[in-house]
């Protein structure tokens, strides 16, 4: 085959994947998806067949670079969405993430109430009956939270003796990924495990609070958990948003088939539990690097605060302007 009839056998092709790769350069940001359910990967495929030949026939330098022009343009549209992860992920913290929690608000605020209820209730009114904390915490806790927050600064003089640091931070993700996916996990059990684990955990939490409080340093046990908190806590408690919405899709399919109905909930379920795990994982490194150090307890107090703020500010406000002009 001469260069002449190569190039009238296939210019039909080229000029097919040529169009092809024009819409989707022109479609934005989803042309990689579209690219993948269009003709460009066969067209492709036979374009490197084709630029191959050209080159071992030493056609005309011409069109070995036209084709390999096509070639370079196509797969930047196949695989070209590998280099925007990064883009991906800011776009799911600042819009995608804020926008989900917002929509599920009624799961979010029963499971709001199932843990902070029960917190408060104990951190307040735990001390009428000595016997909650025995019955909640057990003795070997107690014990365990009397040796940790009797004596001040005793977490900062560990660490600084041992330089235990990043080893905490390992064990703080290690126990509050723990928590949160055991929150997610049990929604399986139709989203009664999810509405349980939330609640246990109030309760647990807000037991120990109590004890500590009026047993310990409260100063030093209230400075050491102000700033990681407002992460932890709101990623346990969305943990159980997560499980929930999942034994929703269960128990409520409505008209959809029961698998039908999972595969949907999964679909939001998903990406709260990936959202509720950066949080605890960001809770973490606060945990382990931030919170024991010999700091002034309001300059703790104070990061807190803001931290709480800036959750709460958050949930409520990002993503808005884009929910909005999709609309």
């Amino acid at each position: 085959m001469n260069a002449p009839e190569f190039i009238r056998t296939r210019e039909e092709g080229w000029k097919r994947l040529e169009a092809e790769l024009t819409i989707l350069e022109e479609s934005g940001s989803k042309a990689p998806e579209r690219g993948k359910q269009s003709e460009v990967p066969a067209l492709f495929r036979q374009l490197c067949a084709d630029l191959a030949l050209a080159r071992e026939r030493c056609f005309s330098p011409v069109l070995i670079d036209r084709l390999n022009e096509l070639a370079m343009r196509s797969c930047q549209q196949l695989y070209g969405r590998r280099s925007h992860l990064l883009e991906d992920a800011g776009r799911f913290l600042i819009d995608t993430f804020p926008q989900l929690v917002r929509s599920e608000w009624r799961i979010v605020s029963l499971c709001m109430a199932l843990f902070w209820l029960p917190f408060f209730a104990l951190l307040f009114w735990g001390d009428q009956d000595a016997r909650w904390f025995e019955a909640i915490l057990g003795s070997e806790q107690m014990q365990q939270l009397h040796s940790m927050y009797s004596k001040p600064d005793i977490l900062a003089e560990n660490r600084g003796k041992f330089g235990q640091n990043f080893a905490m931070f390992g064990m703080y993700i290690w126990n509050n990924v723990g928590i949160t996916f055991r929150a997610f996990a049990s929604g399986a059990l139709a989203g009664v495990g999810s509405l349980f684990t939330t609640a246990f955990n109030g309760v647990a939490i807000g037991a120990a609070a109590s004890y500590v409080t009026r047993n310990c340093e409260p100063e030093h046990f209230w400075g050491f958990v102000a700033g990681h908190s407002a992460f932890e806590l709101t990623g346990i408690i969305l943990g159980g948003v997560a499980g929930l919405r999942l034994g929703l899709g269960l128990i409520a399919p409505g008209t959809l088939s029961r698998p039908a109905a999972l595969a949907l909930a999964a679909d939001r379920a998903l990406p709260m539990i990936s959202g509720a795990a950066l949080l605890v994982v960001a809770a973490a490194f606060i945990e382990g690097f931030w919170s024991a150090q010999p700091l002034p307890v309001w300059l703790k107090y104070a990061v807190g605060i803001l931290l709480w703020i800036l959750t709460a500010w958050y949930f409520v406000f990002c993503g808005r302007e884009k929910g909005a002009r999709a609309k």
